[in-house]
């Protein structure tokens, strides 16, 4: 499964490359996607592959294993391709680019999960029933209870297995979880209550969310610069930002007055550090009226003579000496080919600090800057702006994308699946996903930006493969009973049993993988880090745990009607197809041993 994603991984960044989509510092942590993705995929098929350990051929078992779980990781990663896919619809260029990586690295790691992991599992089955180590395959254990992880063989459980010769952790997962959240009021009651408060929470966090951005953050802890932004930040007020206002189309002899209006209007703005502002033009007429009194002129506030301007000013930007010398202007005034007029020039000032600490913040000084400038013919502008630019966008972004994802999850769901109303409930549980991890982005330490919000709208997709599966098989198997609130809670807790641990071994396997992330020293690895665990946490509790609850009080019917089983359906209440045999079962109570033998022939 690892070496698929790594194949997978490395397919998406040559086809993207050689179709011409930009590489950026976000797209790196696909692979982080891609795990996520593909180990799940393979959990799901290899539990289909234990479930068929009645077929005694191993090609025929194999067949058996895809036709079973192929539907099933083909809806969750056609779901996650499309939420991708309408992803890239975005405005902003990051999450755009990454939306397309995405859905080209999903594409490749289900024809891999198909061609490569089938293979893999294919030929060593028949490693294993032919005896033969895993390491040293060309030895053979003569020990058929031989076990052990590098040159012994453990051979598999004999059809007819028992529950308790399942592992530890499917019987925690798979038998004692429903048992509890299932079969007893005060389980069903302790989920909902817990996810009530998650979505309370949730809700409130999302009001609290700061939006921020900062170049600086890009910068690995260990590197050298970070001394230097230490030492800037601490002696020179560092966190004011350079700024500078442009002018483009002016008269500059006759039109002075403009250039000195919009030193004024910089003086007064409250997001502009006092005496921060440097204007070649008010320097240039303080030398003019010091030096060359003579050609100072009483006009719109005063003003140099027009016929004097250009000359002055060339005389002016010779200058070397004194505080306000031409010279700190040779970088602010462009002149034309000829050296006789200005065609451009520039205002420098600083933006306070506070107005860095949040996106709120950044947006109001940005907006209020150019609609104090806008008379003056001026716009002001520094690098900041771009990602300023974004946090405008920024909401606006996250709930079309969600909205345009969602809906297309939503309409693939229903549709392979074949039921309304199971479309309706995954689609609330992967809502209930991205409202928990957008408001408790402030608790694990991560602002709104243009990374963070790359892993929400992937949360959809992401959270697909945590509740469609377990949706999925609660479809699958049927308990008629008089009362249906009983059979519903026997078919969740079916679908628990079926589906559960494999799920739940495919989130933990992810956390594992992502796991030396979280010591990373890159700023996107340490976000995404932080959000895929919120993905993985959020996404179990609310697939495993909450959705089966609801399909226990308003799950619908099953794919089988009664008239398909037989003409009394008393006689069998509990039928599902498997691994390409018929199965059916007695219901068993909740008070007892429930699921006290596994529904597997």
């Amino acid at each position: 499964s690892v070496v698929s994603t790594g194949l997978s991984t490395f397919s998406a960044y040559g086809f993207c490359w050689f179709i011409g989509v930009k590489f950026n510092s976000v797209v790196q942590v696909l692979i982080l996607v891609l795990l996520g993705v593909g180990i799940d995929d393979t959990f799901v098929i290899m539990d289909s592959w234990w479930d068929c350990g009645h077929i005694p051929s191993m090609r025929e078992r194999m067949i058996g294993a895809i036709k079973h779980a192929g539907p099933a990781i083909t809806v969750t990663s056609v779901t996650d391709l499309i939420a991708f896919l309408a992803g890239s619809s975005t405005e902003l260029p990051a999450l755009k680019d990454f939306c397309y990586y995405a859905t080209v690295g999903i594409t490749f790691d289900f024809a891999f999960q198909c061609t490569f992991v089938v293979a893999i599992a294919y030929l060593d089955s028949l490693r294993q029933d032919r005896s033969r180590s895993d390491l040293l395959c060309c030895l053979v254990v003569a020990d058929d209870d031989a076990m052990g992880p590098c040159c012994c063989v453990k051979k598999e459980t004999p059809p007819g297995w028992t529950e308790t010769e399942r592992g530890l952790q499917a019987r925690v997962i798979g038998t004692h979880l429903p048992r509890f959240i299932i079969g007893t009021n005060i389980g069903r009651g302790f989920v909902m209550v817990v996810s009530a408060f998650f979505l309370g929470y949730g809700a409130y966090g999302c009001t609290n969310v700061k939006m921020n951005y900062n170049n600086e953050w890009f910068v690995p802890d260990n590197h050298a610069y970070q001394d230097v932004l230490s030492v800037r930040d601490r002696y020179f007020k560092g966190t004011d930002l350079p700024a500078s206002v442009y002018y483009k189309a002016l008269d500059y002899a006759n039109e002075q007055h403009i250039v000195i209006q919009g030193s004024e209007v910089l003086k007064k703005n409250p997001w502009v550090v006092s005496k921060s502002t440097s204007s070649w033009m008010e320097d240039f007429h303080l030398w003019v009226r010091q030096n060359h009194g003579y050609a100072w002129e009483q006009m719109n506030g005063g003003r140099v003579a027009t016929t004097q301007f250009y000359p002055l000013l060339k005389s002016y930007a010779s200058t070397s000496t004194g505080p306000r010398s031409g010279w700190q202007h040779i970088d602010n005034i462009r002149w034309d080919t000829n050296n006789n007029s200005l065609i451009a020039s520039r205002i420098g000032y600083l933006i306070v600090g506070d107005a860095l600490t949040e996106g709120e913040s950044a947006v109001e000084a940005m907006d209020s800057l150019r609609t104090d400038l806008q008379e003056t013919t001026a716009f002001p502008w520094t690098k900041a702006f771009v990602f300023w630019e974004s946090y405008k966008l920024m909401i606006g972004e996250i709930t079309r994308n969600v909205a345009i994802a969602g809906s297309c999850v939503f309409v693939l769901v229903t549709v392979m699946i074949a039921n309304l109303q199971q479309g309706l409930l995954v689609t609330l549980a992967i809502g209930c996903v991205d409202v928990c991890m957008l408001g408790f982005m402030p608790v694990v330490g991560v602002e709104l930006n243009g990374v963070s919000v790359i892993c929400i709208v992937l949360a959809v997709g992401l959270s697909v493969d945590y509740s469609v599966h377990v949706a999925g098989a609660f479809l699958l198997v049927r308990c008629d009973d008089d009362d249906m609130y009983s059979g519903r809670a026997q078919r969740a807790a079916f679908a628990i049993w079926k589906m559960g641990p494999a799920v739940v071994n495919g989130g933990l396997s992810t956390f594992i993988a992502i796991l030396p992330a979280a010591l990373a020293i890159s700023y996107v690895f340490k976000v995404f880090f932080r959000m895929f665990a919120l993905i993985i946490f959020f996404g179990q509790w609310f697939g495993v745990l909450l959705l089966p609850v609801m399909l226990s009080f308003v799950g619908p019917d099953p794919y089988l009607t009664a008239k398909e089983l037989n003409a009394d359906p008393r006689q069998n209440p509990l039928h599902l197809e498997h691994g390409g045999v018929s199965v059916s079962v007695k219901k068993t109570s909740f008070s007892g041993e429930m699921l006290s033998h596994p529904l597997i022939p």
